[in-house]
């Protein structure tokens, strides 16, 4: 049963070589059992379809090897400003001294390459050409960079500020997008600085200031960003890059 499996899976790869010659460059992981009874193999496949726990997304994303803009996410979790300050667990509890969870930081690594319109994938592994990846990998690392140089302050007062929540984080790398099309350094740099630019004046405050763009005001006077990025990011990405929108003015001093 496991042999004809197998060789299906092969075939399958073939013909899908044959239909789109970038799936050679795909890692495909194979676990091969030996040594192993056929009542085994049956209960083997019982326990895994209907007793097995899904991960959280972190843990899950931390384990995926084959999607690129994962791997460029762990590029950027690198850096030292986010170097063992990128949680990974399903979310952050209010006296961790990190900066967000590996989910979150994807998901502005994936804005960042393809435009806020990346939202839609969630954590979803993203189609990315082979030939946009070395591009788009050092790119995101530069703009990354760049970023947590401005604003890393205010990204660690998490608890003070919507600076490292997860729709802001979504529209601070979608804000990055043009710069991960540029493939010469030097003028890639230029797009970084003009993008960055516009930040200038934003009050990352948690407050009034942001109620229904990155989060809503409670009854109680507090703020919380609840919803996450599917819910907000378009809104923060709009607020921070488009001057006609009525929030632009309303987020900066």
């Amino acid at each position: 049963m496991g042999c004809n499996r197998w060789r299906n899976q092969l075939a399958a790869r073939f013909e899908a070589a044959v239909i789109d010659p970038e799936t050679r460059r795909q890692l495909v992981d194979i676990k091969f059992c030996y040594s192993r009874s056929l009542d085994w193999a049956k209960q083997a496949f019982h326990d895994l379809n209907l007793l097995s726990v899904r991960p959280n997304a972190a843990t899950a994303i931390a384990m995926d090897m084959r999607d690129p803009l994962t791997s460029i996410t762990r590029d950027v979790a690198k850096l030292p400003f986010f170097d063992g300050r990128v949680v990974a667990s399903r979310q952050m509890k209010q006296n961790d001294t990190g900066i967000c969870t590996l989910s979150v930081l994807r998901t502005s690594v994936v804005c960042f390459s393809e435009g806020i319109g990346g939202l839609q994938y969630g954590n979803k592994p993203v189609e990315l050409n082979a030939s946009r990846i070395p591009v788009v990998q050092k790119a995101a690392v530069e703009y990354f960079a760049s970023l947590t140089d401005k604003l890393g302050p205010t990204m660690e007062r998490r608890n003070d500020t919507v600076t490292a929540s997860p729709a802001v984080m979504s529209a601070l790398g979608a804000l990055g997008h043009k710069a991960s099309t540029i493939a010469d350094a030097n003028a890639r740099q230029v797009e970084i600085g003009l993008a960055l630019q516009g930040l200038d004046r934003v009050d990352w405050s948690r407050g009034q200031k942001w109620d229904g763009i990155a989060g809503k005001l409670r009854p109680d006077g507090v703020f919380s960003t609840a919803g996450g990025a599917k819910d907000s990011g378009h809104a923060c990405y709009s607020a921070l890059a488009d001057v006609n929108s009525p929030h632009y003015a309303t987020i900066r001093t």
